[in-house]
């Protein structure tokens, strides 16, 4: 070998060694950067969580909560529970009477009966229920007066192609599901597709699968229709994100990032099968609600494998433009919660001492 073919080797030599220990020193450096945020995050949210208001619970006195309620409502000074008993899916409680309605709308296949699981998005119409059944995709709406009075006739009637959530916007919906070009479709007013967009973090769009992206990324959304403002907020990440719609389009308005130290990011990171999700992943927000002026999150923060032993849960209030007001620590594990529309008080699903499904009314939110 010559000395100048062996001089330019020993130059590419040198010239490998130098890029690999600048590749190697860029991976440290971005591993400790990484590192310091995620601490830096969880020192911030257990912060949150260590200051939030302790908000007290008063049960109110009823016994009809005999099956496994876990979503709550209110339209019309009434309650809205889904409760599986007697054939029948949802549970009515008059809060100005203090009385049980009844049971109402027949388990089945029927006219006029529905298929649970069912979801309940809200909506900003003080006597309209919204009904999603989850297994078909069939949406109805409701005047709560009338569901009262026993007539199960729906006001309207659509069709939804693989939905997960929904939420009523002033032109129509936004609903999440799997989809390949994206979490989320704005829908118009009879469920066409306007526009379908991905707000999905950058750690679990980099997924091949649509499938895979949401059992990662779902979460609850909730939609203020005064301010045209969308709220999303992550059940198993820790995000809460909020969305102007302007025309066609969400654009970003706040993001926070309320998780804990988990293993579940590193996880999806690395991921080469299917999604899959382990008792000993956290749960984060377990449901969301918009009142005119305020978005209401309910945060729990713990293994999933220990969330129904939890003896408490967090309600994050933010204003209509994403805003983070105030924190509350209630007194009792909350499954579900709604707010009266004027901001003055909560009312809930939960779990007493004794693991018995109670009902609960929160001043003061």
């Amino acid at each position: 070998m010559s000395k100048e073919l062996f001089y330019k080797d020993t130059q590419l030599l040198k010239f490998i060694r130098t890029m690999n220990n600048l590749l190697y020193l860029k991976i440290c450096l971005v591993t400790i950067i990484f590192f310091l945020s995620c601490n830096k995050q969880t020192e911030n949210t257990q912060k949150i969580l260590e200051n939030a208001k302790l908000l007290h619970t008063n049960e109110i006195d009823v016994d009809f909560l005999l099956g496994r309620p876990n979503q709550i409502t209110i339209g019309d000074n009434r309650l809205v529970i889904t409760d599986n008993i007697d054939e029948k899916a949802l549970a009515f409680y008059d809060i100005k009477s203090g009385t049980f309605i009844g049971r109402r709308i027949g388990i089945g296949q029927g006219p006029n009966e529905v298929i649970p699981p069912l979801l309940l998005p809200r909506s900003s119409e003080s006597e309209v229920l919204s009904i999603i059944q989850r297994q078909n995709g069939r949406y109805t709406e409701h005047n709560i007066p009338n569901l009262a009075k026993e007539n199960f006739v729906p006001n309207r009637s659509l069709e939804f192609e693989n939905i997960d959530r929904l939420t009523q916007t002033n032109s129509g919906f936004i609903v999440s599901g799997p989809y390949e070009e994206g979490s989320i479709r704005i829908l118009d007013r009879v469920g066409g597709i306007i526009k379908s967009q991905n707000i999905y973090p950058h750690y679990i769009n980099d997924l091949n699968q649509p499938a895979d992206r949401y059992v990662y990324g779902q979460g609850h959304i909730a939609y203020n229709r005064k301010n045209d403002v969308l709220a999303f907020a992550s059940y198993f990440t820790g995000e809460a994100s909020f969305y102007k719609l302007v025309g066609d389009s969400l654009e970003i308005l706040k993001n926070f990032d309320f998780s804990l130290p988990s293993e579940l990011r590193n996880r999806i990171a690395h991921s080469t099968g299917s999604a899959s999700l382990k008792d000993s992943d956290m749960e984060y927000f377990s449901d969301i609600y918009s009142t005119s002026n305020h978005f209401y999150l309910l945060y729990t923060g713990i293994a999933m494998k220990d969330k129904n032993s939890a003896s408490n849960s967090y309600i994050f209030k933010f204003s209509k433009e994403g805003q983070l007001l105030d924190t509350y620590k209630t007194d009792k594990k909350i499954i579900s919660f709604c707010v009266q529309d004027d901001d003055s008080k909560g009312y809930g699903v939960a779990l007493s001492e004794d693991m018995d499904y109670i009902l609960v009314e929160m001043m003061n939110i």
